[in-house]
């Protein structure tokens, strides 16, 4: 394995992901003491979340472009996820290999662009000129 390979590998590993095989996994996110939802998530989403372009480059190569724009069951795109934490490097490539821009959330209805316009205006331009819908 090249070195490259084995960070991918090690990131994925260390967030409970099967680089192998299994790269879908529920988490609970805690909404109070009593109440928890629970949401399932790729390792697209997550790379995104976080803004690993490296890892988003691997998944892509090892057979996981399908997750480019696959939502999670809060209807959230990968996309969506690299615009909320601002990460344009992901945001540029996932649109470069064919990322749709012009989508919404299932819960909140939010778009990309809403997703980004305050906190992250770079972004939010950069979704402007290519069309991105309100």
């Amino acid at each position: 394995m090249s070195g490259g390979q084995d960070s991918c590998c090690s990131w994925l590993k260390e967030r409970g992901f099967d680089p192998r095989g299994n790269l879908v996994k529920p988490i609970k996110s805690i909404r109070s003491d009593v109440f928890f939802t629970l949401r399932i998530t790729t390792a697209m989403h997550e790379a995104c979340y976080e803004g690993n372009l490296g890892v988003c480059k691997w998944l892509l190569d090892h057979g996981e472009g399908d997750t480019i724009d696959l939502k999670d069951n809060y209807g959230t795109t990968p996309m969506m996820f690299a615009c909320l934490k601002g990460h344009l490097a992901c945001v540029q490539w996932l649109w470069e290999n064919g990322a749709e821009v012009r989508t919404n959330s299932l819960k909140s209805r939010k778009t990309p662009l809403s997703l980004s316009s305050v906190q992250h205006p770079d972004v939010a331009q950069w979704l402007i000129l290519h069309e991105a819908a309100t």
